[in-house]
């Protein structure tokens, strides 16, 4: 169950199949992730937020975000391993702070559905089968189309029990202005709580 990879049916030009592997690679760099399969991978990620969240996540867990997001690549709690992708959800809060968790992804769905397209995932559930949508994307947020060079990556797991924060990393708002103008990227909804 856990290695099922259904989407290869549906992967024509090979671009799931190509996430699938950068995911893979991707969870590989850690030594602890040695001799265990993909779906067994626990993957340092990035949450951006406040601190105030932050602390109430690591008191009682991350709920999922979707009750207030419908979220482009489905419901559920997201990470990305870039802190320069994760800038926009974290620089504008009052006192901006990243979370460091630890990531059981489970058996990930590569999305490669636009948001804004026909089988779009927005508001959607994990698809079933699956315990996390991964994507790749360009600097703005949407999938990739082809094999680019320069891209981001996003997670969308499902439960709170598939994370476990392990660091808060606390910026200071003045200093973190050349990161805005370094990434100017808009973010269709970004939470100030």
């Amino acid at each position: 169950f856990m290695s099922q990879k259904k989407w290869k049916y549906t992967d024509e030009d090979g671009l799931k199949t190509s996430i699938f592997e950068e995911f893979s690679k991707k969870a590989k760099q850690f030594l602890w992730n040695d001799n265990k399969p993909t779906e067994l991978a626990v993957i340092p990620m990035v949450h951006g937020t406040s601190k105030k969240v932050a602390l109430s996540i690591c008191s009682t867990g991350f709920v999922a975000i979707s009750a207030l997001d419908s979220g482009w690549y489905g419901k559920g709690i997201y990470f990305t391993s870039s802190t320069k992708y994760a800038t926009p959800y974290f620089a504008l809060q009052k006192q901006p702070v990243i979370i460091i968790a630890y990531i059981l992804s489970g058996n990930i769905y590569p999305v490669t559905e636009h948001p804004n397209k026909e089988h779009s995932l927005v508001g959607s559930a994990i698809i079933p089968g699956f315990n996390a949508h991964y994507v790749l994307t360009s600097s703005g947020g949407f999938p990739i189309e082809n094999r680019e060079k320069q891209y981001y990556d996003e997670l969308v797991i499902e439960y709170g029990s598939q994370c476990l924060p392990a660091f808060i990393l606390e910026f200071d708002r003045n200093q973190i202005s050349d990161m805005l103008l370094d990434y100017n990227r808009q973010v269709h909804y970004v939470l100030n709580v």
